[in-house]
């Protein structure tokens, strides 16, 4: 907050002091001159505009609309918003101007200066714009590539050979098929398809999202075998999302989420104590919806789970920026996390 109010009050010297060096040091502005009562408010207008054009490239439409790859359209746009302000302007001076003569000579005149003076503003605006973003898309790049190392040198401490591991597993699996223990089968089937997705597929940028999808499976299934049999069934989950489909999604972004249903949820609450519910629109936006029943005897989130929640939000922040949507409902209850994420093809 102290930095936007810095940065407002540093702008706003800027305009006036360039205000009051025009009024001060310019006798006539084209056919203007300070011999007219409007002199100051037509000038002090045709700043505001100067000013609006230059913070509106700057901080509103660079870092909302700018797209590299539809550049065309984005020159296009920002020509728009040139033309419309630098319109205005001169219809503003056209009428308030106080000259006699009102002719064409006089009205090509201001369209020349206004034009002028506003390109001026709209390159500079577009310049100063495309460095802050480029910078602000190094600096998360940056981050990013920070948050895969800390997450790969996580994973390369918990690990075991991995190799050694799977065969473990495999013999653990072996044994419990031999011994026709096909609940035990199927839990070291499952964690092996989990680890085998941590150890060789979350360290890519993105993954298919049946993939991800699989993982979650995986985990929901020995979540519920942990649980007694009467309780199984009280964690529902339903993702209607065809196989086949080959959208990209990053790894292990989804799963928080689900762990916290469970960290912080009931699960002796029937019919339905946890339910997670996935779509895909025909837009491409993955929506991911989990709601559980708080659990009363359990940490709250707010002590135990806001700095997790915080780090979620920051790596969609940096692999997501103005792709996603994250809107967290709570009551004294229930607890509900709707997600929507639009995919990469």
């Amino acid at each position: 907050m102290k930095n936007i109010l810095r940065i407002f009050f540093y702008n706003l010297f800027f305009w006036l002091g360039l205000y009051y060096i025009v009024i001060t040091q310019f006798n006539t502005i084209g056919k203007i001159d300070h011999e007219h009562s409007n002199f100051k408010g037509i000038l002090f207008f045709g700043m505001l505009m100067n000013a609006l054009l230059f913070h509106g490239i700057v901080h509103y439409w660079i870092p909302r609309n700018f797209k590299y790859d539809t550049l065309g359209k984005s020159i296009l746009q920002l020509l728009a918003i040139y033309l419309f302000i630098t319109a205005i302007e001169c219809l503003v001076d056209y009428i308030f101007i106080p000259i006699e003569t009102k002719d064409l000579n006089f009205f090509l005149e201001i369209v020349i200066i206004n034009f002028a003076a506003n390109f001026i503003y709209l390159l500079a605006g577009s310049l100063i714009g495309l460095t802050i973003l480029w910078l602000n898309n190094e600096r998360k790049n940056q981050l990013l590539i920070q948050e895969n190392l800390k997450t790969q040198i996580k994973f390369l401490k918990s690990q075991i050979n991995p190799h050694f591991l799977f065969n473990v597993l495999n013999t653990a699996y072996a044994s419990a098929k031999i011994n026709k223990d096909n609940t035990t089968a199927d839990i070291i089937m499952d964690l092996s398809e989990m680890m085998r997705y941590m150890l060789y597929e979350s360290d890519q940028k993105y993954v298919t999202i049946d993939k991800e999808l699989d993982y979650i499976k995986s985990y929901l299934e020995l979540e519920r075998r942990r649980l007694p049999e009467e309780y199984q069934q009280n964690i529902h989950y339903n993702f209607n999302i065809n196989k086949d489909n080959q959208l990209k999604i990053a790894p292990m972004v989804l799963i928080p989420f689900i762990e916290n249903a469970f960290k912080h949820g009931r699960v002796d609450i029937s019919p339905v104590s946890i339910d997670i519910q996935a779509t895909l629109s025909t837009t491409n936006v993955l929506t991911l919806t989990v709601k559980n029943i708080k659990n009363p005897y359990k940490t709250t989130r707010k002590n135990s789970g806001g700095i997790g929640m915080n780090n979620v939000k920051e790596r969609l922040n940096l692999l997501y920026p103005n792709k996603y949507a994250l809107d967290i409902q709570s009551d004294e209850e229930t607890y509900q996390v709707k997600l929507e994420l639009t995919l990469n093809t």
